[in-house]
């Protein structure tokens, strides 16, 4: 509060040329000025202006601070919500495949019952379009699962993606842990 402020000032003019409207030079007139200033300032009395100026300072940090802790509860939340969904979409894939094989084994008694004529000829096209919708879905739950994936890597800074197939190996063994100590069964595929 009561730090003075020290200013030195030094400015230097010359004129090279005084040609036209004024005439020729004079002799005996130099025409380079040089001005060297020193100012001290001692705030003895500033109504108060350097202790609001602290206080909204202080506020201003506070407020930063929070704001920091804020975004770092987003990205928090980003990423667990990512997690999550990740999961979701690994397990969707062994239910896709399940469904799939399910309906594969379906189309195919569907396929002898008609061959044997106890069904009819709709009954075997729902069965292929079931057989066809489930390998689609199990297709779809795998591209759903990278894309899932992805989004963890994009809200946690980090693109493990494109790591050998240990360090991935090694990455899911640590995103199982975290699912274990939370609380949450894992399903091994």
């Amino acid at each position: 509060f009561w730090q003075p402020t020290l200013s030195l000032r030094a400015d230097r003019t010359e004129i090279f040329d005084r040609d036209g409207a004024q005439g020729p030079p004079l002799p005996g007139i130099d025409d380079t000025e040089t001005t060297i200033g020193i100012q001290l300032a001692l705030p003895l009395f500033t109504s108060g202006t350097r202790s609001a100026q602290k206080v909204q300072a202080s506020e201003e940090l506070i407020g930063l601070q929070l704001q920091y802790q804020a975004v770092a509860e987003r990205v928090e939340q980003r990423i667990r919500s990512a997690l999550f969904r990740t999961r979701s979409a690994r397990t969707a894939i062994r239910l896709s495949r399940e469904a799939a094989s399910a309906a594969r084994s379906n189309l195919d008694v569907v396929r002898d019952a008609y061959s044997r004529g106890t069904v009819s000829i709709l009954d075997l096209l729902d069965a292929q379009n079931a057989a066809l919708i489930a390998e689609l879905r199990a297709a779809t739950s795998v591209y759903d699962f990278v894309s899932e994936l992805m989004e963890v890597e994009r809200a946690a800074a980090r693109f493990d993606f494109f790591l050998t197939p240990q360090d991935q190996a090694d990455w899911f063994t640590r995103l199982e842990a975290y699912f274990t100590e939370q609380g949450i069964p894992v399903s091994k595929q």
